[in-house]
């Protein structure tokens, strides 16, 4: 069974919008289950649920905004640290670029995010 949790970082927009379009979205990808939380709950949510795939959306790496460590890039370097090989774990976001494997740019389709788990 496919699980994927679902992190929202900061800068937080329309909670209710994002807990509804993503586990869709994810669905069309092919997941069987989505669980959706924010950032400041995600170690603790992904320790409870378990996933088999997460992705931290708005996802802004330290030195991105000079001063300020985003609840994104924490909630994706403690799952990072703290899942298993076999948990496959991305970063997304608008503000730039990354050249990292584990990183896609939004805004993205349910292709683009089945095609980024399977790299």
């Amino acid at each position: 069974m496919s699980k994927i949790l679902v992190v929202m970082g900061e800068p937080y927009t329309n909670r209710e919008r994002f807990r509804e379009v993503w586990p869709e979205l994810c669905k069309k990808a092919g997941f069987e289950e989505t669980v959706v939380c924010d950032a400041s709950e995600a170690i603790e949510v992904f320790i409870e649920e378990n996933p088999t795939h997460v992705i931290v959306i708005n996802y802004v790496g330290v030195g991105d905004v000079p001063g300020k460590v985003y609840d994104g890039y924490t909630a994706w370097k403690d799952i990072s640290l703290a899942a298993s090989p076999e948990v496959k774990v991305l970063r997304s976001g608008w503000f730039r670029q990354l050249d990292e494997p584990d990183y896609l740019r939004l805004p993205f389709r349910e292709e683009e995010l089945a095609a980024a788990f399977r790299r």
